[in-house]
């Protein structure tokens, strides 16, 4: 969202899908949904609210465990530094000393905002758990008088039933969003879980899908293979010193799957060897030549990676060039022998070959193994569990032509897509779709309500994956603080060719002036152009705008708004993906090592925004 485009800050999930066939929202979809609001109104139970009491007892019993933890097993300055960083006095005096519930949530709101960070350690199941106790007492204080819960709820109820109606078929961003939170308060009040499910069911496609051509895993996978290797072995009372050559072709094919992705990795090729033999009285030489065919499928599905084992087909044609001996007889001798046990030696060597370029042909695969298995997803886990992100689901396919990996990034309160996403018009390498759901589903739990600095939400968004905004070095004006709306607080609209991103706040300050505390949006619309040298590119249409909705601003107020402006125009550069995308020179995969890709082709449409890289 800063230098890249917002596709990369997910990045971190693209190995991750869940995907079910739904369709749109359609008349029919709308009436059954209609008949289940109705239905749950009826059936609104105050018994199954979130009981406050009992949710902030469990929260002093995980503060207690979290003070226990530290005190066991981190060092006394660890210790200190953890306990100021939570402050966890303030929430505690208030549930002790029966404060107002709305002291309460105010506190239990900021620790949990201290409890979702970049902060190494926030990952672990100790802080997670005082997270979900902390979450939990937030809601329970919404719903502490049960009479008027269950009003709100039925009232939420009804303007669900009037969204659902007013909604097109691909719902619009904002009535995607008003949609989701109520299904959020239905699941977080514990009420219609049959409903909730069925929402979620109609809004449950995939909502970010990666496409790796089979000409790039050919690309990454294939290599020519060219070794010499020293010979030390004994055939049947032979010892043989020599060299052997081997030349071939390391590649990988796709298998059809419907149920996860299947990879045939295979060597063929040739090796010639040059052998000095010793037996006895008996010098010879002798020279072979053999052919190699190997294969070990990779399978990848959301348990990870499982190599197969590797099947082999070797043959070997070996024959003695010279021999000499001592003396005639032992010559005759030995060349007597040779020919008798010639058949025997043959399938020996054979299966020698087949040992030594099998085991060669499994430790370069290792390296693959090490790379591949789930260790994007490995990496990816601490940082998403320190910004309390739900893990996402995958489902992993393939076919002759393409591996494919769906993914839907949601909590179990979330919603995602009601269609697929787009078809490209050309082929490519590789292709990564994301759609706008992804993108609120993700920034609502980290930005959701929140007051950042300008230092603190580009801790975030790095840590996420975006790359922090470049200001010029003569610009050196007062960091500044933004506080994000608690409905979606970033904008990410991919519709009708144009793709609007930006940030939705309450309150903005910048050093010593007053800050403006007005609801605003701050935002840039990018269109797709192609440039000759760059390929697709999204520029920029006009200025960052920044708006006030149904704001009237005072003189001071319209001074900030130039302010806000030159702050964000850093965030939102003039050009999106006019940049190559470059593999460092040190990448592990040795085949990917200094490449670049550019976007090939760029659709924006029903929130999907869908790159083709060549």
């Amino acid at each position: 969202m800063f230098r890249r485009p917002l596709v990369p800050v997910f990045a971190i999930f693209f190995c991750v899908l869940l995907g079910t066939a739904n369709g749109q929202l359609t008349d029919e979809v709308r009436e059954r949904l209609q008949k289940e609001i109705e239905t749950a109104k009826g059936k609104l139970d105050p018994g199954r609210l979130p009981n406050l009491v009992a949710i902030k007892q469990d929260l002093m019993k995980q503060v207690s465990e979290v003070e226990e933890y530290l005190d066991r097993y981190t060092e006394p300055e660890n210790r200190d530094a953890w306990l100021k960083y939570l402050n966890l006095d303030p929430l505690v005096t208030a549930i002790r000393d029966s404060e107002s519930e709305g002291l309460v949530a105010r506190e239990a709101e900021a620790l949990r905002d201290r409890l979702i960070g970049t902060v190494p350690g926030l990952e672990l199941t100790i802080f997670q758990r005082l997270r979900d106790s902390v979450g939990q007492l937030v809601k329970a204080v919404r719903f502490q008088d049960p009479d008027n819960s269950v009003k709100l709820i039925e009232a939420q109820l009804s303007a669900l039933a009037k969204i659902i109606d007013m909604a097109d078929e691909v719902p619009s961003p904002d009535h995607f969003s008003a949609i989701s939170l109520r299904v959020a308060l239905l699941n977080s009040a514990g009420q219609a879980p049959g409903l909730v499910d069925s929402v979620r069911e109609v809004f449950g496609q995939s909502n970010v899908a990666i496409k790796v051509s089979a000409e790039m895993i050919d690309q990454v996978l294939g290599r020519e293979v060219s070794r010499t290797l020293p010979v030390k072995d004994v055939i049947l009372g032979t010892r043989l010193t020599g060299t052997a050559v081997m030349n071939g072709n390391v590649g990988g094919k796709l298998i059809p799957s419907g149920s996860d992705a299947k990879i045939e990795l295979s060597l063929k090729g040739t090796v010639d060897t040059k052998n000095d033999g010793v037996n006895g009285p008996i010098r010879l030489k002798s020279v072979s030549k053999g052919t190699v065919s190997l294969t070990r499928l990779l399978t990848v599905s959301a348990d990870g990676i499982e190599f197969g084992k590797t099947e082999s087909e070797v043959s070997i044609s070996t024959s003695i060039t010279d021999m000499k001996a001592n003396s005639d007889l032992a010559l005759r001798v030995g060349r007597k022998q040779a020919a008798k046990k010639k058949p025997q030696a043959d399938r020996i060597a054979k299966e020698k070959l087949r040992t030594r370029v099998t085991e060669q042909f499994e430790s370069e695969m290792e390296d693959i193994e090490a790379n591949a298995s789930s260790k994007l997803l490995d990496q990816a886990k601490p940082i998403l569990e320190r910004l309390s992100l739900t893990p996402p689901s995958q489902v992993w396919r393939s076919s002759a032509d393409e591996l494919a990996v769906d993914v839907n990034f949601r909590a179990e309160d979330q919603l995602s897509s009601v269609i697929g996403p787009t078809v490209f018009q050309s082929t490519s390498l590789f292709s990564i779709q994301v759609h706008e759901s992804a993108i609120e589903n993700a920034f609502t739990v980290m930005l959701a309500g929140r007051t950042l600095d300008e230092e603190r939400l580009n801790e975030l968004m790095d840590s996420a994956g975006a790359p922090k905004p470049e200001k010029p070095e003569e610009e050196e004006d007062a960091p500044f603080e933004i506080s994000f709306s608690r409905s979606r607080p970033v904008i990410f609209e991919a519709r009708d060719g144009l793709l609007r991103v930006g940030l939705r706040g309450t309150r903005f300050a910048q050093g010593d002036r007053n800050p403006l505390n007005k609801a605003m949006e701050i935002t840039s619309t990018y269109e797709v152009v192609i440039d000759d040298k760059s390929g697709a590119v999204l520029k920029r249409v006009g200025e960052v705008e920044v708006d006030f909705p149904r704001e009237r601003l005072s003189l001071r107020d319209a001074g900030l708004k130039p302010i806000i402006q030159k702050e964000f125009s850093a965030i939102f550069p003039e050009n999106i993906l006019d940049q190559s995308i470059q593999i460092a020179e040190d990448a592990e995969m040795e085949t990917l090592r200094g490449r670049e890709f550019r976007a090939k082709e760029i659709l924006v449409t029903d929130g999907w925004l869908s790159i083709a890289f060549q």
